[in-house]
């Protein structure tokens, strides 16, 4: 019997945090009189936050971590992210149900276990965070893509900074970072991609954090034509509102790709075939969204060309 709390634990990425939506969501619709709450990372609990959940913030250590799962006082516990503090934490905080991926040296705390391959098991990411939700009677047919929208504010004020720097009419939004997440595309494919939708029609805008700064530089230097870098100057918020008036919205596998398809908005993403980033896992849940991949034997995103994105995006209109 589900107790009077569920902690889902998703405490990693941003991206990670956006795929996990759909289970987290069909989970408090299963038990509306249960309080659910999560546990989340930084950019994560962004998210959740934004999709109407409860978030405890990761404490990080472990006694902390035991802490704060026993204040909570869950009856259940999904562990939906890689790591052991948190499960070995929740064993021995003695919560009752503790359930997750059980290949792993810690899978022996939980008792409600899962024994499979997340790596190679060719399921979407989304799909693997519904499996947690099997010990407790719920299966799905088809997974409800997430869906976020922009704060008011945010989107006046991004409105405002793109007038201001001479950006008017339809733009796209490229993305050259990943955070370490992915194999990137290369920033001159970037570079000549943006010179391509300039001339037909579009204004560019770059994203990406702080640490992305002189990728993005690099994608606008020299090009004629309204261009600008915004990288390194949004937090969640107003990314989300430069995202969810764009266009079109170009990146590799990254949270902000994840982002893009919670918005809705059209978009190219570029992923690398290796199982543990390839698009069976990790592809954008929006139907707005096309997928290219590196062409030939070789797996190597540069192979993929400014030309063959321009040809998709010509080829399949919205």
């Amino acid at each position: 019997m589900v107790k009077e709390r569920i902690l889902l634990v998703r405490n990693d990425a941003l991206g990670d945090a956006l795929v996990t939506l759909p289970a987290a969501t069909a989970l408090r619709s299963r038990f509306p009189k249960t309080e659910v709450a999560v546990l989340a990372g930084e950019r994560g609990e962004w998210a959740f936050r934004r999709a109407g959940f409860q978030v405890l913030p990761d404490p990080d250590g472990f006694s902390e971590t035991v802490r704060l799962i026993r204040d909570y006082g869950p009856g259940v516990v999904l562990v939906a992210s890689p790591g052991g503090r948190i499960p070995l934490a929740a064993w021995a905080a003695r919560v009752p149900v503790r359930i997750g991926y059980a290949r792993r040296l810690w899978g022996f705390v939980y008792n409600r276990p899962l024994f499979l391959s997340r790596k190679y098991s060719g399921a979407h990411e989304a799909a693997l965070a519904f499996t947690l939700l099997r010990p407790l009677g719920i299966r799905v047919s088809r997974i409800e893509p997430p869906r976020l929208e922009p704060i008011s504010e945010a989107v006046v004020e991004i409105r405002n900074i793109l007038k201001n720097l001479g950006i008017f009419g339809k733009y796209a939004v490229l993305h050259p970072g990943s955070g370490g997440s992915a194999t990137e595309w290369p920033t001159r494919h970037y570079r000549e991609l943006a010179g391509m939708l300039i001339e037909k029609g579009y204004n560019i805008v770059v994203s990406g954090g702080e640490e992305e700064r002189i990728a993005a530089e690099g994608v606008v230097a020299g090009l004629e034509g309204p261009c600008v870098s915004l990288a390194g100057l949004t937090d969640l918020d107003r990314l989300a509102a430069l995202i969810a008036g764009a266009t079109l919205f170009v990146s590799s596998s990254t949270g902000p790709m994840h982002l893009a398809a919670a918005l809705g908005v059209s978009q190219v993403a570029l992923f690398s075939r290796k199982p543990p980033n390839c698009p069976s896992r990790w592809r954008p849940l929006n139907p707005r969204a096309r997928i290219l991949t590196p062409p030939g034997p070789d797996d190597h995103l540069a192979a993929i060309t400014p030309r063959a994105v321009l040809e998709l995006l010509e080829t399949r209109p919205d």
